[in-house]
């Protein structure tokens, strides 16, 4: 399983309105196979092989964004997000103000929604998180020793390992990367005020479901309220 994220900590005026981890959730069987995926990706973009694929640094054109969701809701993998709507806080709030906290509070509560698909799976996940500016896999492996100490709703026993890399070392970063864009592009508005649903809609079949409760407490939920979601022009017509 691999883990990325879009948008930045800060909460300034010119912070993004949202911040947002992405797990791609990949069965070991086709690890592989999804490496080959990537590698093609990068041919039919008329890349180099040896190309980190990232949304906001070189997938920037529509059909671009359109063929690598498109490319990735093939294949068979899940999805789950965790969304911190920043905008609807007012301000930084207490405890998350911080931005070693608010990344270590989304790891937490994706970490959750991870482990729950997994045990359900009779799986054990090994999970890798994309390397954050500025974050030291001290500060993340010290707070796992914490969140073990105390209830959480994270199951223990489906997480074999945890550990932190680059997307030069795990290719499939770059697809973690990919899906936290698609996440992106459809809930923060573009400086002229339209979002686009297209490649998250690419993607909507893979986000994890766990029948008979909502997409939103599973595969797509945002911290305190859904009215992020429930705002947006295409979420009435999304398949829950």
């Amino acid at each position: 399983m691999y883990v990325d994220e879009s948008g930045d900590r800060g909460w300034s005026p010119t912070s993004s309105p949202v911040f947002i981890v992405a797990a791609l959730i990949v069965p070991d069987e086709i690890d592989a196979q999804l490496r080959a995926v990537r590698d093609q990706l990068c041919i039919d973009l008329h890349k180099p092989i040896s190309t980190v694929l990232h949304w906001a640094e070189n997938l920037k054109k529509h059909d671009q964004r359109k063929y690598v969701s498109r490319t990735l809701g093939f294949e068979d993998i899940t999805l789950s997000y965790f969304v911190i709507d920043k905008a609807s806080f007012g301000g930084a709030p207490r405890g998350l103000g911080h931005h070693e906290r608010m990344y270590n509070y989304a790891l937490r509560r994706l970490l959750e929604r991870i482990s729950w698909f997994a045990r359900d799976h009779g799986r054990e996940a090994r999970v890798t998180f994309a390397h954050v500016k500025n974050f030291k896999y001290v500060t993340l492996r010290n707070y796992l020793h914490v969140l073990q100490g105390i209830p959480t709703q994270i199951h223990w026993p489906s997480l074999a390992s945890l550990k932190i890399k680059g997307p030069n070392d795990y290719l499939l970063l770059q697809f973690a990367d990919i899906a936290a864009g698609a996440l992106s592009s459809a809930i923060c508005p573009d400086p002229y005020g339209s979002v686009e649903v297209a490649y998250l809609s690419e993607l909507a079949h893979r986000i994890y479901r766990r029948p008979p409760g909502p997409i939103t407490t599973y595969g797509l939920h945002v911290m305190r309220t859904n009215q992020l979601l429930v705002n947006q022009p295409w979420w009435a017509q999304f398949p829950k």
